[in-house]
C-alpha cells in the first residue's frame, strides 16, 4: 500500500471539497460515471482557478495521479510513455482552467 498525499489545498478558503471524503476523488476505475460527482463538485467550486494552478504543479511533478482534482481526471497509468502524454494533457487542462479563472477576490459574472 502506497502513501498518498492530501490533495486538498489547505490554503484555500471556501473550497467546495472541504469536508468531502477524499476517496470521492480517487475513483476505483477509469469509468466516467465514477468521476462525474467529483468533477461536478469541482466545477461549481468558487476557488477552482486557484486549485487548478496548485494541481498543475502536483501533476507535473508526478506527486498525484489516479484522481480528480480541479475538475480534471489525472489517470493512474503504469506505462511511462503513455503516462507522460496523459499527464501533459491533464497539466494543460489545469493550466487553462487556472488562466480562465477570475483573479482572487473577483466574482465571476
Amino acid at each position: 500500500m502506497s502513501a498518498r498525499i492530501s490533495i486538498e489545498p489547505i490554503f484555500l478558503v471556501g473550497q467546495a471539497c472541504s469536508g468531502v471524503y477524499e476517496e470521492a476523488f480517487f475513483p476505483e476505475t477509469r469509468k466516467f460515471s465514477e468521476r462525474r460527482p467529483a468533477i461536478r463538485l469541482c466545477q461549481a467550486c468558487p476557488v477552482l482557478g486557484q486549485c487548478a494552478a496548485y494541481a498543475a504543479q502536483l501533476v507535473e511533478s508526478r506527486a498525484i495521479s489516479g484522481c480528480v482534482i480541479a475538475s480534471v481526471y489525472v489517470p493512474n497509468v503504469a506505462d511511462l510513455a503513455r503516462g507522460a502524454k496523459e499527464r501533459a494533457v491533464a497539466v494543460a487542462q489545469l493550466k487553462a482552467i487556472a488562466a480562465d479563472a477570475p483573479a482572487t477576490g473577483e466574482v465571476a459574472a
